[in-house]
């Protein structure tokens, strides 16, 4: 299940202003949130009686407990100073929250803004909760900071407070296989680049919340905490969010190796304990199987992504990599916990699991990429073993043997297709159902 539109925000650009929302006559105000909820039909009272009563529950759980900054009112805006949430078949079969895009308090150094909900009143009644839940989160995810124009904080953020609001009932579990699925994804991107650059269709974005629940638990980073630290008082967006890991957890570098292997163990019998509700182990990775085995990775890593390496020989051994000299690189040996940054051999014992981490460019900042279209550079990687002994190498480990050779039976990434409406250039919503829709926004 997933939901919702958030805004493409570019840095130093013209903001894109939505188009406004219906406005039914029908209303209904709950006294303990000042929220209005808007209703078109007059039998959607009653689902405007649940909302309501659900934001109850969001608004204690992610205000009053986890220390989200409460929404900013928004003057007369609906009719009220109060949150609105417009019940409308507008929304078609799916939900988004957005905003007027304008600075609400010019004197509180953060680029906060107004936001508001619009769902379909039609969605899954055994559902609403968990699409409120996570609609809410963007709205005070708006009160911090708007400009950052990446996905992953913004989706992967609400679908883990979806789980904090309603514990079991989150949306996280059908959504994390599609960020497994794509390891070499930069932790960055999103499932519309996905689709239009490698025909993948992909919950990538929601997904990523993995990310964000590893922070949590092996960083103490809570995501209001991470939100906070992208903070600041003009449309420039800096800190961005990659800053705000750096910041949080005193090493980017180390955190995103640090994520490499616990993803790794995620859906196997080493599971971390706070993901032991995911079966999502990550797409079967290249194999190397001996010396002899020179395997390039089935997809290249894009700038914080991943090429993982199954070695199936016995024994000690090093790993070696043929990588662009110009990024900078990280290799993980997830049995081992072995983590360091260079393009050095690492050794190890076999078997085991590798995975090889594009770090970027010196001085990496996401905004360098992320204009319109987030388009994040991949690299080349192969990798092959030397000293290892294996069955097919009789025990002798062939360290001195020619490794020119590829050995093509490595296993890649597997993809999948679905259908997809073409999108326009603005604001983007996830929608309800097997398609992705883009919502168009008018200047």
């Amino acid at each position: 299940m997933v939901h919702c539109l958030t805004p493409l925000v570019l840095s130093g650009a013209f903001v894109p202003e939505p188009s406004p929302p219906p406005v039914p006559e029908q209303v209904m105000d709950d006294p303990v949130t000042g929220a209005r909820c808007h209703y078109e039909r007059p039998n959607d009272a009653s689902t405007c009686a649940d909302v309501l009563a659900y934001l109850q529950v969001a608004w204690e759980t992610q205000v009053e407990e986890r220390g989200w900054p409460a929404p900013f009112e928004d003057g007369t805006h609906g009719g009220t100073p109060g949150l609105d949430i417009f019940l409308s078949v507008e929304a078609d079969g799916g939900a988004w929250t957005t905003s007027d895009y304008n600075d609400a308090d010019p004197g509180d150094d953060r680029m906060g803004a107004m936001a508001y909900i619009v769902l379909d009143p039609d969605l899954p009644a055994d559902e609403l909760d968990i699409f409120v839940a996570h609609e809410f989160n963007h709205v005070l995810q708006f009160a911090l900071d708007f400009t950052e124009p990446t996905y992953p904080p913004w989706e992967g953020v609400a679908t883990l407070m979806e789980e904090a609001t309603y514990t079991g009932r989150g949306s996280w579990s059908e959504t994390v296989p599609d960020f497994q699925e794509a390891p070499w994804a930069s932790l960055l991107t999103d499932g519309d680049y996905l689709w239009e650059e490698h025909d993948l269709w992909s919950w990538y974005e929601y997904g990523s919340a993995l990310f964000f629940e590893y922070l949590a638990q092996e960083h103490a980073i809570e995501p209001v905490d991470l939100w906070r630290a992208m903070t600041h008082p003009g449309l420039e967006n800096e800190p961005d969010i990659w800053d705000a890991v750096g910041a949080l957890t005193g090493d980017a570098d180390a955190a995103l190796l640090g994520f490499s292997m616990a993803r790794a163990r995620v859906g196997t019998a080493a599971t971390p304990g706070w993901a032991a509700a995911l079966n999502s182990p990550i797409s079967p990775p290249n194999t190397i199987r001996n010396t002899r085995n020179k395997q390039p990775a089935a997809n290249d890593p894009y700038v914080l992504g991943v090429a993982w390496y199954e070695v199936e020989a016995e024994g000690l051994f090093e790993f070696h990599i043929d990588a662009d000299p110009d990024t900078r690189w990280g290799i993980g040996v997830v049995e081992e916990g072995t983590q360091l940054v260079g393009t050095d051999p690492v050794e190890f014992e076999g078997p085991a699991t590798v995975g090889v981490v594009n770090l970027g460019p010196n001085g990496f900042d996401p905004d360098d990429f992320c204009d319109w279209t987030c388009a994040f550079d991949s690299h080349r990687v192969t990798a092959w073993i030397q000293g290892a002994s294996s069955s097919e190498d009789n025990g002798s480990g062939l360290a001195g043997q020619d490794l020119t050779g590829e050995d093509t039976g490595g296993v890649g990434c597997g993809c999948s297709t679905r259908s997809m409406s073409p999108p326009p250039w603005a604001v983007f919503l996830l929608a309800w159902g097997l398609k992705r829709r883009r919502a168009t926004a008018t200047p």
